[in-house]
C-alpha cells in the first residue's frame, strides 16, 4: 500500500483507503484506491521500457460493484482496454490480478519512458439504482524479459549442478 500512491498522477474520484467504509469487519484491511461514483479516473505513471504489469483489484459479490477500464497513454498496451469485473456471483471478495503487456512507444529499449496507466470507473448495465463502486488493491510491475535471461533449461540444471559441487561426467565425454 505504501509504494502506491506515489506512483498516482491524478486520482479523480478515488480515494487512497485503508479500510473499506462499508465493510463491516473493520479489522480486515485492505488498502487500495476505492471509487464509489462511476466515471471516477485513476492516472499511474509506470515508467516503463516495457514488461508488463498486473492490476490487482477486488471482486465481490455486492450487485453494486462495478468494473474498471484499463487504457494506456505513452505506451501500448495489450491487451488494449481491458475490463476489469468487480463482480462475481460468488459469495466472496477475492483479489483478482489482470496482467497487461506494455509494447515501448520506440520498440524496446533500455530507456524508461512515461507509460500512463488510466483506470475508469464504470458502472455495470446491471446497476440501476445509480450507485456503483470499483476498488484497486495495487499495480504489480515487471520488467521486460531479455534474450540474455533466456537459456537452455538443460544448460541451467547442468550450471546448478556445478555451482552445488556435483560433477556431470557426460561433459568430459562430449569433448
Amino acid at each position: 500500500g505504501k509504494t502506491f500512491p506515489p506512483l498516482v498522477k491524478r486520482g479523480r474520484g478515488f480515494e487512497f483507503v485503508l479500510v473499506d467504509p462499508e465493510q463491516a469487519d473493520k479489522r480486515n484491511h485492505k488498502p487500495g484506491y476505492l471509487s464509489q461514483k462511476a466515471g471516477s479516473v485513476l492516472e499511474v505513471d509506470l515508467r516503463t521500457e516495457g514488461g508488463s504489469f498486473a492490476v490487482a483489484y477486488l471482486r465481490s459479490y455486492e450487485r453494486y460493484m462495478g468494473q474498471g477500464r484499463v487504457e494506456c497513454e505513452g505506451c501500448a498496451c495489450s491487451p488494449q482496454n481491458t475490463t476489469l469485473s468487480g463482480w462475481h456471483d460468488s459469495h466472496s471478495s477475492p483479489m483478482m490480478r489482470t496482467r497487461i503487456q506494455v509494447v515501448h512507444p520506440t520498440g524496446g529499449g533500455k530507456e524508461q519512458t512515461e507509460c500512463m496507466v488510466r483506470i475508469t470507473h464504470v458502472a455495470r448495465a446491471e446497476n440501476t439504482n445509480g450507485y456503483s463502486k470499483f476498488k484497486i488493491l495495487g499495480l504489480i510491475k515487471t520488467p521486460p524479459l531479455r534474450s540474455s535471461y533466456i537459456v537452455d533449461s538443460n544448460e541451467t540444471r547442468a550450471n546448478d549442478r556445478e555451482a552445488e559441487g556435483v560433477r556431470d561426467d557426460r561433459k568430459d565425454d562430449l569433448g
